[in-house]
């Protein structure tokens, strides 16, 4: 067990070690990425809000797949009806 673990070590540290390394290796140029017009400050407002009512069923009413357990049923359901 501990030869797979570390045979998959080794693996992943292998492949992140062939994507890993800088640009000019690849190759490849990195364009130049132009100056952006926004500069992100200033004010800001913002809000949020969320409103619910009355989604939650406070009875438990077991049935279903409990129909199968009648006794484990019962004591679930008294031990879940406290009001």
């Amino acid at each position: 067990m501990k030869q797979i673990a570390l045979s998959f070590a080794l693996l992943f540290a292998l492949c992140a070690l062939t994507f890993a390394g800088s640009p000019e290796l690849s190759g490849k140029e990195t364009p130049e990425v132009p100056p952006s017009c926004h500069d992100w400050t200033g004010l800001y407002v913002g809000g949020f809000g969320a409103y619910t009512y009355n989604t939650v069923d406070v009875n438990l009413d077991l049935g279903g797949a409990w129909n199968d357990f009648p006794d484990q049923r019962g004591i679930v359901q008294a031990e879940g009806q406290h009001d």
